[in-house]
């Protein structure tokens, strides 16, 4: 790995979290590896570990799945979202973190961007990393991709009494990765 890789960013992060967290590595094979320090570059959708001499490396083998335990938190799964290319071309590379995993389920894209600026009466180039949230919804077959709270509203239609009532009671905006989620596990107690 090479360590300055990312020395001109400014702002932002490539990471998943710029911390080492423990994990779990699932290959494509089901062979399983635990116990790993990993981090996951969103930017560059690159693996990277530390191999037993402490070296940061990134991994080449073709993985099914990620397990990450940010900070001790809980369990934080993550998948290829190759399947869903379709709805998205974004996703032929992606790593989509799982917020439900259910008969409907909810999906995170954590897309990072790399922005490069030059300030007023300068040749220095300022490298910054923007973020950007973006949801699937996997329903009936389908993946839907949602951009906006109200779009997820919509999709979940087809019981709009109840969910409205949910959205109400308990003040959800989606303002938040949680209330989508939460939202999501409601509807299907329904």
């Amino acid at each position: 790995f090479p360590a300055d890789q990312y020395v001109k960013v400014k702002e932002g992060t490539p990471y998943y979290s710029d911390d080492w967290a423990m994990g779990t590595l699932v290959l494509d094979g089901g062979t399983t590896y635990q116990k790993l320090e990993l981090k996951l570059d969103l930017l560059r959708h690159e693996v990277h570990y530390k191999d037993a001499t402490d070296r940061e490396m990134i991994l080449t083998a073709p993985l099914r799945e990620i397990v990450l335990y940010p900070g001790g938190l809980d369990a934080r799964y993550f998948i290829l979202g190759k399947a869903w290319a379709g709805v998205d071309k974004k996703l032929a590379d992606s790593w989509l973190q799982v917020l439900v995993n259910d008969k409907v389920s909810l999906m995170l894209d954590h897309r990072k961007k790399l922005v490069e600026s030059t300030a007023y009466a300068s040749s220095t180039v300022a490298q910054s990393i923007e973020d950007l949230e973006v949801y699937f919804l996997q329903k009936g077959g389908s993946c839907y991709r949602v951009t906006r709270w109200s779009e997820l509203v919509g999709l979940l239609g087809d019981k709009s009494g109840p969910v409205a009532r949910y959205i109400k009671e308990n003040d959800l905006n989606g303002e938040a990765p949680i209330e989508y989620a939460q939202l999501v596990t409601y509807y299907n107690t329904l």
